[in-house]
C-alpha cells in the first residue's frame, strides 16, 4: 500500500509543476501579449508588416528582434486585464526577472532585465526578445483570441 502511495504522490506532485510553469507570470505574461497583438488591441512596429497606429505601439522590431518597452507594456497587459476586473499575478520587476530566468530575454544590461536601447533619440528600456518567443504562442492558441474554452482564467473578453 505505500508503494501505491507514493507512486499517487509523485503523479500529484507533477501535476501540480505543470500547474505551476503554467501559471508562472512570464508564460501568463507572453499568452496575454500574444492575444493583445492577434486581436488588434496593441502594436508592435515592425511585426508581421502590419503596423496599427490607432492602438498603443508597446516595442518594435530591430534585427529580427522584439524591443518591448518594459513600462508601457506591462501597464497595457494590467490595465486590459483590470477592465476585466483581474490583476497581472506579479510585480514588473518580478515578471522581468522571470522572463530572464526561463531565457525568453536575449540581451539585458549588465544586472538588469532591460536593455537601454536609444531610438530616434529617446532612451527606453527594453525587454529583447525573440520573434519566435510570440509566434509560439501564437500557433499554439488554437482557438479564437478571447475564448475562455483555451484558459478560462486569463481569457480576456
Amino acid at each position: 500500500i505505500y508503494k501505491e502511495h507514493e507512486k499517487i504522490i509523485g503523479i500529484l506532485a507533477k501535476e501540480m509543476e505543470n500547474t505551476v510553469q503554467e501559471e508562472r507570470g512570464s508564460e501568463v505574461f507572453l499568452r496575454i501579449l500574444s492575444q493583445l497583438l492577434n486581436s488588434g488591441k496593441i502594436n508592435i512596429e515592425g511585426l508581421n508588416g502590419k503596423d496599427n497606429k490607432n492602438v498603443p505601439t508597446v516595442g518594435y522590431v530591430e534585427n529580427e528582434k522584439i524591443y518591448l518597452y518594459s513600462d508601457l507594456v506591462y501597464q497595457e497587459v494590467c490595465k486590459v486585464l483590470q477592465q476585466s476586473g483581474r490583476s497581472f499575478p506579479i510585480s514588473k520587476t518580478s515578471l522581468g526577472k522571470q522572463l530572464k530566468e526561463d531565457g525568453f530575454l536575449l540581451e539585458t544590461d549588465k544586472d538588469r532585465t532591460t536593455k537601454r536601447k536609444r531610438r530616434d533619440g529617446v532612451l527606453s528600456y527594453c525587454w529583447v526578445l525573440s520573434k519566435e518567443s510570440l509566434e509560439v504562442r501564437k500557433s499554439a492558441i488554437p482557438c479564437q483570441p478571447w475564448d475562455e474554452e483555451e484558459d478560462p482564467k486569463w481569457a480576456i473578453p
